[in-house]
């Protein structure tokens, strides 16, 4: 017997949900390697500088559509915590 949440959810698409802090952690970076003098950092490290930044941060999922009164996560917050993943990745690369 097939419950009705099952079918749903077997051809449900959730391609399109986004964590929103995604693409202000992108930009954060961007700046925060420019800033630091690191534009040229490698790829690999790069996505362990977003990868680590986002484990540090809520999650902010949303759909396209989705209507954001208010974002409680701050720039300067997001800033702050690129700068730290920063910090942390060129001080244990994966070797």
């Amino acid at each position: 017997m097939t419950h009705r949440t099952d079918e749903v959810l077997k051809h449900a698409d959730f391609s399109d949900i986004r964590n929103r802090n995604e693409s202000r952690v992108r930009a954060a970076i961007g700046e925060a390697l420019a800033d630091m003098g690191h534009a040229n950092m490698p790829e690999e490290m790069v996505r362990d500088i977003f990868a680590y930044a986002l484990n540090q941060l809520p999650a902010r999922y949303a759909q396209p559509g989705t209507i954001v009164l208010r974002d409680p996560v701050r720039k300067e917050h997001i800033r702050d915590v690129v700068t730290k993943a920063v910090l942390h990745i060129m001080q244990n690369p994966k070797t």
